[in-house]
């Protein structure tokens, strides 16, 4: 009977972690970078592991993963074992029917669902935990990295730091900012424009010399008010010497 019990609360231990391994990843991929960073800002510790995080999201995923596959096969061999020595039962498609409603439904469906619409709140609540345990896996994970990138390296995909973000990453950012409030509207405009500036033709910005209206450059004041407000012009040119 003890062992039953030690061996069903082993079970649930492993079930408890695959559930927040899983989590965990799902609320670090939703989390909005600008939201973590103003937080990060504002002095929250949390946050600054979380941004530490981002810097390498690859190292922590890649340790999330060896947590969610150990506990899935260390409670997969528990419930095997406890079958096979308790009741005599050895048939692994009981184990497969009763372990992938278990996964599916209590260590990837609901915490993910719950992370996904409050990624910010799990993530900061698990960041100390996450520090610690990509601390604890720090030498596995970076030994799976490196297989995986010999493993990509010949088909051009193993991995690429980059210290730079693509424009779409920039204007995803900005978009962020807009709608969380740290950038304005007008500033969202002017940021959107200098972007768009390469992508416009000459002549949708220039405006011919032959359309602006020219004056002296010793004509009074109010003849150059006269004039701006009698051709409605945006602009003047001032001459030294008027050209014919």
């Amino acid at each position: 009977a003890e062992d039953m019990i030690l061996w069903g609360l082993l079970f649930l231990v492993c079930l408890v972690l695959s559930t927040f391994f899983c989590g965990a990843e799902m609320a670090f991929v939703s989390s909005h970078p600008v939201r973590i960073r103003e937080l990060a800002d504002a002095g929250s510790a949390p946050a600054k592991i979380v941004m530490r995080f981002m810097k390498k999201p690859q190292h922590l995923l890649t340790t999330i993963l060896i947590g969610t596959n150990m506990m899935n096969i260390a409670s997969t061999a528990i419930l095997t074992y406890v079958l096979s020595s308790c009741y005599g039962i050895s048939n692994e498609w009981l184990v497969t029917a009763i372990m992938t409603p278990l996964l599916l439904i209590f260590t990837e469906i609901i915490p993910k669902d719950y992370s996904r619409l409050r990624p910010h709140g799990v993530i900061l609540h698990t960041a100390i935990w996450l520090e610690w345990i990509s601390r604890l896996f720090h030498g596995l994970t970076v030994l799976f990295l490196k297989v995986v990138d010999w493993i990509l390296f010949p088909f051009g995909l193993a991995f690429q730091k980059n210290i730079f973000v693509s424009e779409k990453e920039f204007r995803a950012l900005i978009q962020e900012g807009a709608q969380s409030g740290v950038v304005s509207r007008d500033e969202k405009k002017i940021i959107d424009t200098i972007l768009d500036f390469e992508k416009m033709h000459i002549e949708k910005v220039m405006t011919p010399v032959s359309k602006i209206p020219v004056v002296d450059l010793h004509a009074k004041v109010g003849d150059v008010k006269r004039i701006a407000r009698g051709m409605e012009a945006k602009m003047l040119l001032v001459y030294e010497e008027i050209p014919s």
